[in-house]
């Protein structure tokens, strides 16, 4: 498996879809480790999502 400090970002399509999601959010209020929480949280939901439907 390739690491992916040797890829560019986004690495995937849950990450792409993590960050278009998170890009149309008010996250203004949030501290960079809450930032951290919701993105990681926002990614596992997705790659749950793409996990039942393939």
């Amino acid at each position: 498996m390739t690491s992916r400090a040797n890829l560019n970002f986004p690495y995937n399509r849950a990450t792409a879809l993590t960050m278009l999601y998170l890009n149309n959010q008010d996250l203004s209020e949030l501290t960079p480790a809450q930032l951290v929480e919701k993105y990681l949280e926002v990614l596992e939901e997705i790659e749950q999502e793409f996990k039942l439907n393939t």
